[in-house]
């Protein structure tokens, strides 16, 4: 009637009579075990791309700073207010509508970019505000790869004359852009 038990280790004992607390011991140990084998590479990968992401944002808001600036520099000149002393512009902008070297800043930026140069037709009859004008710009390239598309963008934006992206189309291997460039209608 009355089993008598070894004093011997016996596992169907514990669980007959200890299972509740095996259950409440080890199933959780057993959970954060894997919990932290599994996450733990993962909190790393989010902190990584956490911090990535904040630096993104950074350069994001001080390019978006930086056209603000330019904008609202453009928008005085254009109203005729200068921002800045009259011979600093003439040292930055040109003072008269050159096509014929607006043709040849573009020639050398796709040059140096790995792309070639279909065509480009500066506009003869520049518009703009009273002090700064402007020379809209369409040009036709034809794009060898992407790499050489990648670099011909950051030349037009490294580029030491002011040059602005207004469209930008890419079909086939063929890019259209138009652009505007700027030249200072001052006294010199």
């Amino acid at each position: 009637m009355f089993k008598v038990y070894s004093k011997k280790f016996n596992i169907n004992y514990i669980f007959k009579n200890y299972f509740d607390i095996v259950v409440i011991i080890f199933i959780p140990l057993i959970f954060a075990i894997i919990f932290f084998l599994l996450v733990n590479p993962t909190i790393a990968d989010i902190k990584k791309n956490t911090e990535l992401l904040i630096s993104k944002q950074q350069e994001y808001n001080d390019l978006k700073y930086k056209q603000s600036v330019d904008e609202k520099k453009a928008k005085a000149l254009a109203e005729g207010t200068d921002p800045l002393d009259g011979t600093k512009l003439n040292t930055l902008l040109p003072n008269e509508a050159d096509t014929d070297n607006v043709m040849v800043i573009f020639e050398d930026i796709a040059r140096n970019s790995s792309v070639e140069l279909g065509s480009i037709f500066p506009n003869d009859n520049p518009s703009g505000g009273s002090k700064l004008k402007k020379i809209d710009i369409t040009a036709n390239i034809s794009a060898v790869d992407l790499t050489g598309v990648k670099i011909f963008l950051e030349n037009i934006e490294n580029n030491a004359r002011l040059i602005d992206i207004k469209n930008f189309s890419l079909n086939g291997g063929t890019i259209s852009l138009g652009a505007i460039m700027y030249y200072y209608k001052g006294t010199k």
